[in-house]
């Protein structure tokens, strides 16, 4: 195990893909927070009608800020939900269409031990990615607007920050799942993007069809539960719980099935 954990970090510190994800993320969360701490300013530039009728002054009392506790458990959410599947889709499921996964497994490695080498390989790059962005995040919110507005809960700020790494590594165990099942990068980002992107809007239609309460079918979905946790002070500890929860069930549920699956199928 210790050889193939070896060989998955040498391959992804060669794989373009890591550092070109690892690049925009960090170029994205720079450019998010520079434009919201001139967000007046594009808010006057944009709101001549408002400025016109007094209209704007409503809006320049309350500015976009982030404080850097929120920066810090925010991680950028919304934009590694989206890249961390793009990235893992190519990563994983490039060795079918080059062969080499093929070479692994005839040197006499377990099919069991090569599917969680990548997996904890994943998960690895995904932490480096995620600590990158958090900790750009928390230093450019911090000196643009503070750290926090009072006494922190450390204990609660620690909670949140496990589930919500917990949290990910649910997206990325799912990513893998699928990767290893599709065996294709292209059909792997098409299927990842459209379960993280789409699933919550395809739930809230259903729910609406059937007229259920939202909440019932979108609170379970991977992206619904990293987002939810982005806020300091309006997460609560219930919200912790269900996060660790469901994110325990998906990791279990895709590492059993995709396992199963790859040992099943011829390479």
């Amino acid at each position: 195990m210790i050889k193939l954990l070896n060989y998955e970090r040498k391959r992804l510190l060669r794989t373009k893909s890591f550092w070109i994800v690892l690049t925009v993320a960090a170029i994205f969360t720079v450019f998010s927070l520079l434009m919201m701490k001139n967000s007046d300013l594009f808010m006057s530039a944009i709101g001549v009608d408002m400025i016109l009728t007094g209209e704007i002054e409503d809006v320049i009392d309350e500015p976009i800020r982030l404080l850097g506790v929120d920066a810090l458990i925010s991680c950028a959410g919304n934009l590694l939900i989206t890249l961390l599947p793009m990235f893992i889709s190519i990563f994983v499921a490039s060795e079918f269409s080059k062969g080499t996964l093929k070479n692994v497994i005839s040197k006499g490695y377990s099919k069991t031990k090569v599917y969680f080498s990548k997996l904890i390989a994943c998960c690895l790059a995904s932490t480096t990615i995620i600590a990158v962005v958090a900790i750009i995040n928390t230093l450019l919110a911090t000196t643009f607007w503070g750290f926090s507005e009072g006494s922190i809960v450390w204990i609660k700020l620690i909670s949140i920050l496990s589930v919500k790494l917990l949290s990910f590594y649910a997206l990325v165990s799912l990513s893998v799942f699928i990767a290893m099942t599709v065996r294709s990068s292209v059909g792997a980002i098409a299927i990842n993007i459209g379960v993280v992107q789409f699933t919550p809007a395809l739930l809230t239609s259903i729910a609406v069809i059937i007229r259920k309460e939202i909440n019932l079918f979108v609170k379970y979905e991977l992206s619904t539960v990293i987002i939810r946790l982005s806020d300091y002070k309006m997460v609560e500890q219930h919200e912790i719980t269900s996060a660790l929860i469901i994110s325990l069930i998906y990791i279990v549920i895709t590492c059993i099935i995709g396992n199963i699956i790859f040992l099943r199928r011829d390479i």
